[in-house]
């Protein structure tokens, strides 16, 4: 396998990703990128594995407050699952809004932001078979095209004749 990614480093400007479990699935329609093992492994660290899936990441009209009088809560672990979350957005774009929304309160996080991070850790329940999709459409090329300066990865899309 080192090898493989020896050779791959050298014919491709990419890293390893190796430690983010990015799953990488080819057919006829294009290359799906996943990240479902460290979803997975992020729901597991949390107690949360066999949740219950919601249907949306966070609570419609949800106002939080960074005075909020509720009770604090550790803001290195708050910290922590949130740099986890900001791994999974590039490959879940439905994660992006509610993940920026919480790391909004990255210094001084209480019971009810807490609450949000962890409805959104009940989406990761939730299956999903897209992925960040790269095949021949537009919508798709510009997807990948905006993510790939961000992402650690960029990978080499070949289109159809």
């Amino acid at each position: 396998m080192e090898a493989f990614k020896a050779q791959m480093k050298q014919t491709f400007d990419m890293s390893d990703l190796s430690l983010l479990c990015v799953e990488v699935h080819q057919d006829a329609a294009g290359i799906t990128l996943l990240q479902t093992h460290y979803a997975k492994r992020i729901l597991e660290l949390g107690g949360m594995d066999g949740c219950n899936p919601t249907h949306t990441p966070m609570e419609e009209r949800l106002r939080l407050s960074r005075h909020s009088t509720t009770t604090k809560v550790n803001p290195t672990h708050y910290r922590r699952l949130i740099e986890s979350l900001h791994y999974l957005v590039h490959m879940r774009p439905d994660l992006a809004f509610a993940v920026g929304y919480v790391n909004r309160f990255i210094e001084g996080p209480t019971v009810e932001h807490q609450g949000a991070v962890k409805r959104i850790r009940h989406q990761l329940c939730q299956p999903i078979h897209g992925g960040a999709h790269g095949g021949t459409s537009r919508c798709c090329q510009a997807y990948l095209a905006l993510h790939r300066r961000r992402a650690p990865l960029r990978p080499t899309l070949h289109q159809g004749s």
